[in-house]
C-alpha cells in the first residue's frame, strides 16, 4: 500500500493516496442451479460467507485462490448474500 503522512500544527495526521485494498470479486452464473464460481480479482487469503435472505448461514470457505466453485445443487431455491470481510453480492438460486 503506497501512502504519505502529512502532519499540520493542529495534530491532525492525514493520509493521502492511500489506495482501494478490497479485493473485489464477480460470482457467475447468477442466477445458478448446479454451481456457482466466485472469481477474485487477486490471489489473497479470503474467507467466504454465505447466508440466505433471511439471514440464516449455509456455507463457509477459507481459500487463498483467485478462484472457489461451490456446488449450490442442494441449495433452496432463493436469493443468498455471499460476503467477504469487505464486500456483500446477491446471488440467485433457480
Amino acid at each position: 500500500m503506497n501512502s504519505s503522512f502529512e502532519t499540520t500544527n493542529s495534530n491532525t495526521v492525514e493520509v493521502l493516496g492511500v489506495k482501494d485494498v478490497k479485493n473485489k470479486f464477480s460470482i457467475y452464473p447468477n442466477p445458478a442451479s448446479n454451481n456457482i464460481t466466485i472469481e477474485f480479482e487477486r490471489e489473497e487469503f479470503q474467507v467466504i460467507y454465505v447466508f440466505n435472505i433471511v439471514g440464516n448461514f449455509i456455507y463457509q470457505k477459507s481459500i487463498n485462490d483467485k478462484n472457489l466453485e461451490i456446488d449450490t445443487s442442494n441449495w433452496s431455491k432463493g436469493i443468498y448474500l455471499i460476503k467477504t470481510i469487505d464486500t456483500v453480492k446477491k446471488l440467485i438460486i433457480k
